[in-house]
């Protein structure tokens, strides 16, 4: 099937750093329209939120939301990628995916940094070259819900599902870049290490 596909999304970012805020708010929200006719049929709006709330010097909560609805409910197969595409899925479930056609998912996540250092090169380099990390340790929950019409077999669309993490972040400026690693326990009893770069949806 062949089909057209138009999307619009606004942004806005008012934060310290963007790549890893302490403090400020990040979000957008979009509209994408999928197809003219019958067999393709797609009206998708979708959103995401990031807050984060100093709470002292090197504290900050970080709060995440992400939602998305798709019109009409009687969707194709193809349509219903949900949760666990991509960038968005709960920490602790990054093994499943969960379809369907309307869901919404939350993080708050408290996080402190405990060290910091730069490397430099060698004397005599011909480029000096500096590359500050800092550390942070992090503690956070996550829950979730998709929607379903026809869910079949699937153990997690239309419940409640529910997450618990602890971690390290290891922040790489000013490279934007974030490595996490996350000991996560999920509601159907598993558990388990997971490394991402920079997870954030």
């Amino acid at each position: 099937v062949s089909y057209p596909e138009l999307s619009y999304t606004m942004q806005y970012a008012n934060t310290d750093y963007n790549a890893y805020p302490s403090k400020g708010f990040l979000g957008d929200v979009s509209i994408i329209r999928r197809g003219l006719n019958k067999e393709m049929d797609l009206t998708q709006l979708q959103y995401h939120a990031n807050y984060a709330i100093p709470v002292t010097t090197k504290t900050n909560l970080y709060l995440q939301s992400a939602g998305i609805l798709k019109l009409p409910f009687n969707q194709p197969f193809y349509n219903q990628q949900l949760f666990g595409y991509g960038d968005a899925f709960l920490r602790g479930l990054e093994y499943y995916v969960v379809d369907g056609v309307a869901g919404v998912m939350g993080r708050a996540t408290l996080r402190r940094e405990i060290f910091s250092m730069v490397l430099k090169t060698p004397p005599g380099s011909k480029k000096e070259v500096t590359i500050p990390f800092r550390f942070f340790l992090k503690a956070g929950t996550d829950v979730g819900y998709s929607y379903s019409k026809i869910p079949g077999n699937s153990l997690l669309s239309n419940k409640l599902l529910h997450t618990q993490t602890i971690g390290l972040d290891m922040l790489v400026a000013p490279y934007d870049i974030v490595f996490k690693f996350e000991y996560s326990f999920n509601q159907l009893g598993g558990n388990g290490l997971f490394f991402h770069v920079r997870t954030d949806f």
